[in-house]
Order: C-alpha cells, then sequence, then structure tokens
C-alpha cells in the first residue's frame, strides 16, 4: 500500500523498496520529503520549514514549525501531567482558568488552612447521605456529641459513642507531676505531685465503671482507694507502686461502711518497700464481692503479719466470691489471707498463684483461710520456703485444696498441733467440717504433709508424699490426725485413699499416717488403697478400734494364710503356730480362725479355738481335738484371716 503524505504528515506503513524507512537512504529521503522527525528535544532541528512536525520522544511533546519557530501543540499528559503542570505558569496551562486552580498547597488531612479543608457540616452531611443511601431513614437528627465521641446512627438521630476500649484514665509521671489523662476526651482532667490523690480523683470520677492505667511506676505515702464497683485498675508492664515508710495498705477495695462489687485489679507491682508495719497488704478486698485480683507482681511486705494479698477487714464485714489468680507473691509475712473475726469470707478461689519466701527473713504463712472463710477453693498454686505453714485453714468449712504444689517449706514442725501451727505445712483445725486434699504434690518439706487436727469429714486422696521430715529423722508423718476431746474437737471420719507415700531420703517420716493421743478422740478414719514404701518407724498407725486400715500396696496389712498340718488321731490341746506374713503386728482382735480339712475324715471332733499371742512375724493358736479319728496319721489345718471387716 502506498504511503500517504498530507502537509507533510505521512502515516507510516510497513513498506519495503524506495521508500523503506529502515533503509537509511530511504529515511533521509523520506523525512526530507514528509517533514515529521522523532528524536530527543535536545536533537531539534532549527525551525523554518513551515508544516514539519516534531516529535520529542523524551518530555513527551508534539511541536510544529510554522516557519519560524517550533510551537508545542500537545503534551502526553496521562503520563506526566502532574509534574508537568506544576512546572508552568497558571497562564501557560491549556483549558485552565484562573479559578479552576488550588490557591494553596492540598493538604491530605484536611484540616484547616488547607485549600479543601472539610468543616463540621461537611463531615455530618457525608454520614447522612451514606446513611441514606444504604437503606437508612431519609430524615435524621443530630443528636448530643461530646468531646472524643465516636459517631452512630441509633434510630433516626446521629448520637455520641465514646470509642470502644480505650481507658477511661491514663495514669502517668511527668517532671515529678503526676497526671490523669481522660482517655476519651484527651484532657488532663487532675495532676498533682502526690500520686495517690491524682489516682483517687481519677476513680473518683468513674461513677458508671470505667478503667484506669498506671504507665509508671509511682512511690506512694497513703492508699489507692476504689470505692466504686465496676472499676478496673491495671498497668503497662513494669508499672506500679511501691510504698514510702508508713502504716497504710497500698490499694484498698471497699471500706468499713462500702461494698464494692466487679472490680478488676491486674498486672501490677505492688511493692511494700520493706517497711510495713504489722498487719497491713498490697492489695486488701476490704468489703465487697465478685471481684478479680489477677496477674500481679506483690513484694516485700515484710512484717510477720504483713499480707501480699488481704480478704477483710475489720469484724463483721464480708468478702465473697473472688478470683485470687496468676499472682506472683514474695517476701510477705503472709502470702494470701482472709482474716479477722466475725465476717464472712465465703466462696472464693485462690488459683495458681506462686508464694515464696525470698531474700528476706519473712514468709511466714502462704495461704490462710481462718475464721469464717467458708466453700473456699485453693487450687493450682506453687507455695515454697514457708516458715511456718504453706496452707491454714483454721474454723471455715467446706474447703477443696487441689493440685498445688507444696515443696521445700522449712515449717510445719511445731509438735503438738494449736490453732494456728502444726506438725504438717497444710494444716486444718479448729475444726474445719468438710474438706478435700486432693492431687497435690507435697514434697521435701521439713515438717510434716498434712495435719488434721479438730477436724472431720476430710479426704484426703490421689496425693504424692516424697521425702517429707527433712528437719529430722523420725520426728513427723505425712498425715497427722489428732483430736482432743468429743464432739467438734474430735478427728474423725477422715479417709486417706489412693495416695502414693514414698521416703527414701536419709531422714524420713516417723509413720505415713498415724492417729495421735488417745482412742477416743479419733474415730472412723479409713486408710485404703494407697502406695506405701519407707517410714522410719513404720507405715501406719492407728488408735482408734473404729478405725479401718487395709489394701494398702507394699504395706501389708491384711492377709489370709493355712498353717501346718496339726494332729487329729489323739485328743488333746495343740498349739499351732501361723506366720502371717504381714509388715505390722496384728491386733488380737483381727485375727479370725477356722478349721480346714487336711485328712478326708469326718470321725473327729474339737471343743476349743482360740488365739493365744500375736507377734512381729506369727500368730499362736490352741485347739483342743475332744474326740480323735480313727484313721491313724490323720491331720488338718486352721486357716488364719487377718484384717478388719
Amino acid at each position: 500500500m502506498p504511503a500517504q503524505t498530507a502537509k507533510g504528515l505521512r502515516h507510516n506503513y510497513a513498506t519495503t523498496g524506495a521508500n523503506d524507512p529502515t533503509d537509511e537512504v530511504s529515511k533521509t529521503r523520506w523525512e526530507d520529503e514528509h517533514q515529521f522527525i522523532g528524536d530527543l528535544e535536545a536533537n531539534r532541528p532549527a525551525a523554518g520549514t513551515e508544516g514539519k512536525l516534531f516529535w520529542a520522544t523524551d518530555t513527551q511533546t508534539l511541536f510544529y514549525d510554522n516557519g519560524s519557530a517550533w510551537v508545542e501543540i500537545a503534551r502526553a499528559e496521562a503520563k506526566v501531567r502532574l509534574a508537568q503542570l506544576s512546572e508552568k505558569a497558571h497562564s501557560s496551562l491549556i483549558g485552565v482558568t484562573a479559578d479552576q486552580h488550588h490557591a494553596q498547597l492540598h493538604k491530605a488531612s484536611h484540616v484547616s488552612g488547607g485549600g479543601d479543608a472539610l468543616l463540621s457540616t461537611d463531615v455530618i452531611e457525608a454520614i447522612v447521605k451514606r446513611i441514606q443511601e444504604s437503606a437508612g431513614p431519609t430524615t435524621l437528627t443530630l443528636g448530643a456529641i461530646a468531646d472524643g465521641e465516636g459517631l452512630a446512627r441509633s434510630g433516626s438521630s446521629i448520637v455520641g459513642r465514646p470509642p470502644q476500649g480505650a481507658a477511661s484514665y491514663v495514669i502517668y509521671l511527668s517532671g515529678g507531676t503526676t497526671y490523669a489523662l481522660n482517655g476519651r476526651t484527651g484532657v488532663i482532667d487532675f495532676q498533682g505531685a502526690v500520686p495517690e490523690t491524682v489516682i483517687n480523683s481519677a476513680i473518683a470520677a468513674l461513677t458508671s465503671g470505667g478503667t484506669v492505667v498506671l504507665l509508671d511506676y509511682f512511690t506512694i505515702t497513703g492508699s489507692i482507694n476504689i470505692l466504686l464497683s465496676n472499676i478496673r485498675l491495671t498497668a503497662i508492664e513494669g508499672a506500679g507502686v511501691t510504698t514510702a515508710a508508713g502504716a497504710f495498705s497500698a490499694i484498698i477495695l471497699g471500706n468499713a461502711t462500702t461494698d464494692v462489687f466487679n472490680v478488676t485489679v491486674d498486672h501490677l507491682i505492688v511493692d511494700g518497700g520493706g517497711f510495713a508495719a504489722a498487719g497491713w497488704s498490697g492489695i486488701n478486698l476490704w468489703r465487697g464481692g465478685r471481684c478479680n485480683i489477677i496477674s500481679n507482681v506483690i513484694r516485700r511486705w515484710q512484717n510477720n503479719s504483713s499480707m501480699g494479698i488481704k480478704i477483710g477487714g475489720s469484724g463483721g464485714l464480708s468478702a465473697t466470691d473472688t478470683l485470687i489468680a496468676f499472682n506472683h507473691v514474695t517476701d510477705c509475712g503472709e502470702g494470701l489471707a482472709t482474716i479477722n473475726s466475725g465476717g464472712t469470707w465465703d466462696r472464693n478461689i485462690w488459683a495458681n498463684n506462686t508464694i515464696q519466701f525470698g531474700a528476706n527473713s519473712v514468709g511466714r504463712y502462704g495461704i490462710v483461710i481462718q475464721n469464717g472463710g467458708d466453700d473456699n477453693i485453693v487450687i493450682g498454686n506453687t507455695i515454697t520456703q514457708m516458715t511456718v505453714l504453706a496452707i491454714l485453714v483454721g474454723a471455715s468449712d467446706r474447703v477443696i485444696i487441689a493440685n498445688n504444689i507444696i515443696k521445700a517449706n522449712t515449717g510445719g514442725i511445731t509438735a503438738a498441733p494449736t490453732a494456728t501451727t502444726g506438725p504438717a505445712v497444710i494444716h486444718l483445725s479448729n475444726p474445719v467440717v468438710g474438706a478435700v486434699i486432693s492431687g497435690n504434690l507435697i514434697f521435701s518439706n521439713s515438717g510434716g504433709g498434712v495435719c488434721v487436727y479438730q477436724t472431720q469429714k476430710v479426704t484426703i486422696t490421689g496425693n504424692v508424699f516424697y521425702n517429707n521430715g527433712q528437719q529430722a529423722n523420725n520426728a513427723w508423718d505425712d498425715i497427722f490426725i489428732q483430736g482432743t476431746n468429743v464432739g467438734n474437737a474430735r478427728a474423725s471420719d477422715i479417709v486417706i485413699t489412693g495416695n502414693v507415700f514414698a521416703a527414701d531420703a536419709a531422714n524420713k517420716v516417723k509413720y505415713h499416717v498415724e492417729e495421735v493421743g488417745t482412742a477416743a478422740n479419733v474415730s472412723n478414719n479409713m486408710v485404703k488403697h494407697n502406695r506405701m514404701t519407707g517410714g522410719a518407724t513404720g507405715y501406719v498407725l492407728l488408735l482408734s478400734a473404729t478405725s479401718l486400715v487395709g489394701h494398702n500396696l507394699g504395706y501389708l496389712t491384711e492377709a489370709t494364710v493355712l498353717s501346718g498340718t496339726f494332729a487329729i488321731d489323739s485328743t488333746g490341746v495343740k498349739t499351732v503356730t501361723i506366720a502371717h506374713g504381714l509388715a505390722v503386728t496384728p491386733a488380737m482382735q483381727d485375727c479370725a480362725v477356722v478349721v480346714t480339712e487336711d485328712t478326708v475324715v469326718d470321725d473327729w471332733a474339737y471343743n476349743l479355738l482360740k488365739v493365744t499371742a500375736v507377734g512381729a512375724a506369727n500368730v499362736t493358736v490352741k485347739i483342743n481335738v475332744s474326740t480323735a479319728s480313727a484313721t491313724v496319721g490323720a491331720t488338718a489345718k486352721l486357716a488364719l484371716r487377718v484384717g478388719k471387716p
């Protein structure tokens, strides 16, 4: 197809021959003839041939030669228009009038001062339009909107909504001043030099509940008081409070006249500073319930009667239904405690806490539930290095102690039990009616394992007792049972089953299970189906005739055996010695003897059969053959059954 030329502009089709633009001679001829050139703008020839076109390949610009100069007639703006336009004077832009250009540079935030600043009315109009477009109401009313709130549709109204998940107050230090930043308005509502005053003001402002977050580590000289319900006091990692010298608790929930509910204190460091006076605590739920004290580090409340976490205030108050969990408590006189008489400390759960004696000379009690704390659960805690008791339950009924690790405590070495001390690291006393001790690992403690003192209706099952009694050989028991008189002071109805008892260290427990005192004060207890090894003096010592021991693997306390033969072809008293094969000397009343056949004869008789002696190895029985068998050499045997019905 021949090339076409119009006013010097050639539409180039692929051709060959004389007009082939790939041929250098033809190319030069073609350019001279058709007046269209494409090259870098710097290589543009001098103007002077009217009608010639030049395409600048680098600047994407098309020029026209008017005979005396090159005139720009078009640009490829799809690729370069923003950069190209910004370089041009406004008057040089093709087809753009003066009122169509920004007065200032565009601001992406659309704030005041930008060329396209948005007004609040613009935002509301956009929201209304969007709601209407999405099949919402055609008529909307703008309701009240507070500072810092977002917008939401409620029926036919646009209303304010607080930001979800935001802290009500953020507390921080700057230049020695404590500030309480309102997390919803962004305004500093409270500030001052005394941290607890600022924190208390922020909490007191949350009459409908809210969250207070501590960002720094504050030194306080007075208590933080939570006197409202539905409050959460929390902290970022490493933040919390430490006390200066003084007699006060760091954080108090409720007071003598105010109940608080649904309060959470979590993820704080609460440091007593080593100065705490007697009876104060890191966190004290004084009065209220349904609270959570979780994941805190509580340390250095170092007076012997100071507590890491205290449940209960003065007499007559109630603190119930609270979860105390995942806290680390160290160097406190008492780790976690319900305390004071006259109140109610019911239905609390003490779970997965770590309580230990640190570098200082404190750490007497791990967990204390005392004076009316009923229906409590102590589960999954690790308690170590307590100097008096790991767990004390006193005058508190229906408690579960389960799945705890009780190890290397130096207490539990008081020979005569009292209401608050005893010969074992877990101590039930004064009395406790109804308890389950299950699934615990109790090992390597200086004293004994469990003391059941003046307590009734207890099940001890599925525990591991291993190498307790390390303070002295043959001094302590894995389980010590003692009552003092009849009634509620007796130690009775205690079932010990399915436990593992082991002792292989140099210092061993005296007994794995021992009833202590008089038979009248301990009764109706049962020790069965346990695994037992070791024991310096023995395995089990029960005093009461109504208590039962049997079927303990490794410790034979029941047996049925046959004697050797004795002659029945002559009359007279025959003495038969039977090896019982037990690990203990059986009681005479526990031995039952019957006659069994050896020679098959029926022409003999006896009129006396009795147990005359018991020993560590044998039971001695006498039988009087009153009528001899006519069969010479006829013999019989005795069967011995040792055990309780």
